[in-house]
């Protein structure tokens, strides 16, 4: 992640807790920030190994769409199992894939409903939207869905939320993070799906989602990044 869209309130802490914590106890080599993606593959070339790039959230990756396009299927034969539907789809949009899978999966399944994604970048609402739809048309390819068959109309995405900076802990995700955990027993984390229910609640309060009766939250993880922001109690 660039540096200048990184903000912590504790930089000390946040660079050895959390993710590059766990990173560190599960044994992987964290290489200087600012090393390009070429001269991390060239140093594992040097001692004599294969690399097999991921890019960050492995949203770039050709294959990075495809898991949540079967998530969303899944849910969608859960419904049926069920007996009911989820009007409303609300997913963290960082990176992008997680979204525009989903996008994909509902529009193979042909099920009409809102799929909102939160942002969590300090990005524009166009930027967003263009890479959602290029990683979208991307997955459509594979999957043997016309590219053009995905629009932005199909999904909508609200940049309201970002804090200004990605890894910002600002009040409304504060209480969205406490709020859950104390009500609910599930913890949420600051950077992503904290973010994502500060969105969530917000726009139920403001009467944005009058007349959806089912909301799923996608829950995408994210608790190793909890110890990075000792603020948050």
């Amino acid at each position: 992640m660039p540096k200048d869209m990184v903000s912590a309130e504790d930089p000390a802490t946040y660079g050895k807790a959390g993710n590059v914590q766990i990173n560190s106890m599960l044994g992987a080599e964290t290489v200087e920030v600012g090393t390009s993606m070429d001269d991390a593959m060239e140093l594992v070339r040097s001692r004599g190994g294969r690399p097999y790039l991921i890019p960050s959230g492995a949203s770039e990756h050709p294959l990075g769409g495809l898991g949540y396009a079967r998530w969303m299927c899944q849910v969608a034969e859960w419904e049926c199992d069920n007996g009911m539907r989820f009007d409303a789809v609300v997913s963290t949009a960082g990176g992008c894939s997680t979204l525009a899978g989903i996008v994909v999966g509902n529009k193979l399944r042909g099920t009409v409903r809102k799929l909102i994604g939160i942002g969590i970048f300090p990005q524009t609402k166009e930027e967003m939207t263009k890479t959602t739809l290029r990683i979208a048309h991307r997955t459509a390819d594979r999957l043997g869905l016309p590219k053009e068959s995905v629009t932005s109309g199909d999904f909508e995405m609200d940049m309201r939320y970002n804090a200004g900076a990605y890894g910002r802990l600002d009040d409304r995700t504060r209480e969205a993070v406490q709020s859950v955990a104390r009500t609910e027993g599930i913890l949420l984390d600051p950077v992503y799906t904290g973010k994502t229910m500060a969105g969530l609640l917000d726009r139920i309060r403001n009467g944005e989602l009058e007349g959806v009766k089912n909301v799923l939250f996608l829950h995408t993880g994210g608790q190793a990044s909890l110890s990075a922001y000792p603020q948050l109690t």
